[in-house]
């Protein structure tokens, strides 16, 4: 049984994941960004209200996610000159 006084939090230096932004994935364009609720027409479609990209909801979410995991990567890479 888990304590209900019990709060998940990320690993020190991990990656932060809030509800609010997995839930605005599926409203935001994957195209030009827009985020409106109106731009998921319904469980598996979505057209977005400002460029008209149109594309399956979890398609257009799974590109906004990738984008996420490459920022996130790119900071964590080392930028120090090998050699110095």
């Amino acid at each position: 049984m888990r304590n209900p006084h019990h709060h998940d939090r990320p690993a020190p230096g991990g990656p932060v994941s809030a509800s609010s932004s997995e839930e605005s994935t599926s409203q935001m364009c994957a195209e030009c960004g827009y985020t409106d609720k109106n731009n998921r027409v319904s469980q598996g479609s979505f057209t977005c209200r400002s460029c008209g990209h149109a594309q399956h909801a979890d398609r257009n979410a799974s590109r906004i996610a990738q984008r996420g995991n490459a920022v996130w990567n790119a900071g964590r890479e080392s930028r120090v000159p090998v050699g110095a």
